[in-house]
């Protein structure tokens, strides 16, 4: 007997009763092998296909006649000798443009298996020769069975026939497996990123193209993160278009990123699938921009001549440490200063919270708590009527400083702050001596 051939054996002993009854006396027949009936008949059979190499040894009855009486044995003895290994190739799985995952059984028949291969060439002369790669597991014991083995196929050319075939070596020979065919995918889009456009502080346009290769395009997208990290924090964002027909050529996508950090090095990449791989580019480098600095307060302009005495703004006022009142005003030290809060808009400017400075004294207010990063009209009414100062932006914080004032003359003096949608603050200044 050989590990993986067919077994068939008719024992000799016999007898002419009917219901014979047929049995294993003692020992036992090879792993595979079986004692049986041929159908339809009284005739014993040992048949099978032993699947372990080894010396076996056994001794079948038969017993006949009326009350069993009768009986007649035969011994058999010898080795399941080990087989060349067998192996079968399947259909291979994970078929990209340049990859295949080729699969199939080896069985070791007795004998370890030292190597398990495969050899892929083109099946139009692509390749001057095959290619051999190991497989996985690569080698296997003498008692084991069927096994699935897999062989990563790389480097192929895109949309071209490959065949390829599973190889085994035992101790007592090399079997090859029926080859296989298969043909590679189309080539993955060709894509490009550009430089990106449109960076302010907290936000970035990613630019690039895409190519079809043969197949619609059905995913572009971007990913973006910071360059101090690694790719994987990367967020991805859908490009315009977010695909393409198969024959696209250049065609020009973007990817808007929001929610960027301002003064900061960020890196994008844009990519492209079809119907079996993705495509990617190189990172790109851009950096998103800084805040700017508040601006320098608006020269001062000298307010129209007011027949009574008035606030006189100036931008040479005495120095000073403003101290912060933190509702909407900063004086001179020992110059009463309070928290106040702001003036309802709805109310009289009588209501207004007041800061009581001495005659003579450098005054400077501070607006807080404004809507940021928007321009207010300042002015000033000192019983003569109002009179414009400046136009000051807020910043980001929301606060802004008016103009320096010299009190010359006992006076009750009202800010106003305003912007171009009516927003209004009041602040109330009295100056005495």
């Amino acid at each position: 007997m050989t590990v993986g051939g067919s077994v068939d054996v008719k024992p000799s002993a016999s007898c002419q009763a009917s219901n014979p009854v047929w049995s294993i006396v003692s020992g036992a027949l090879p792993a595979g092998v079986a004692l049986g009936v041929v159908d339809g008949t009284n005739i014993g059979v040992i048949a099978g296909t032993p699947t372990e190499a080894g010396p076996y040894a056994v001794t079948v009855s038969v017993t006949c006649g009326y009350g069993q009486r009768y009986s007649s044995q035969i011994t058999y003895s010898g080795t399941v000798a080990a087989a060349a290994s067998t192996v079968a190739a399947s259909a291979p799985a994970s078929v990209t443009s340049s990859e295949v995952l080729g699969r199939g059984t080896v069985t070791p028949n007795g004998s370890a298996v030292s190597s398990v291969e495969c050899r892929v060439v083109s099946s139009v002369g692509g390749l001057p020769s095959a290619t051999v790669v190991p497989a996985t597991p690569s080698t296997l014991g003498a008692d084991a069975g069927p096994t699935a083995v897999t062989c990563a196929l790389s480097e192929l050319t895109p949309n071209q026939r490959y065949v390829y075939d599973l190889v085994a070596t035992n101790g007592i020979g090399t079997t090859t497996s029926a080859s296989v065919p298969f043909v590679t995918g189309a080539a993955p889009p060709i894509v490009s990123a550009g430089a990106a456009t449109a960076v302010p502080q907290r936000a970035a346009t990613g630019n690039g193209t895409v190519t079809a290769t043969n197949e619609s395009v059905s995913e572009i997208r971007c990913a973006v993160w910071p360059a101090a990290q690694s790719p994987s924090a990367a967020v991805t964002a859908a490009a315009t278009p977010a695909s393409a027909p198969d024959t696209s050529a250049n065609l020009a996508v973007t990817c808007d990123f929001a929610g960027l950090a301002s003064s900061t090095a960020y890196a994008y990449t844009v990519s492209a699938r079809d119907e079996d791989d993705w495509a990617t580019t190189a990172p790109v480098s851009f950096a998103t921009t800084a805040w700017p600095a508040p601006p320098a307060p608006s020269p001062t302009p000298t307010p129209d001549p007011a027949p009574t005495p008035a606030v006189t703004p100036t931008t040479t006022a005495s120095a000073f440490s403003p101290v912060d009142l933190g509702g909407g005003l900063s004086t001179a030290p020992g110059a009463g200063a309070r928290r106040l809060p702001w003036v309802d808009p709805s109310r009289t400017r009588r209501d207004a919270p007041v800061v009581v400075a001495p005659v003579g004294s450098a005054v400077r207010v501070r607006a807080e708590d404004l809507a940021p990063r928007r321009a207010w009209t300042v002015s000033v009414d000192a019983g003569a009527g109002w009179h414009r100062l400046a136009v000051v932006t807020s910043t980001r914080a929301g606060r802004l400083v008016l103009p320096a004032v010299v009190g010359s003359h006992a006076v009750r003096a009202s800010f106003r702050l305003t912007t171009p949608d009516r927003a209004t603050r009041w602040i109330v200044l009295r100056v005495r001596g």
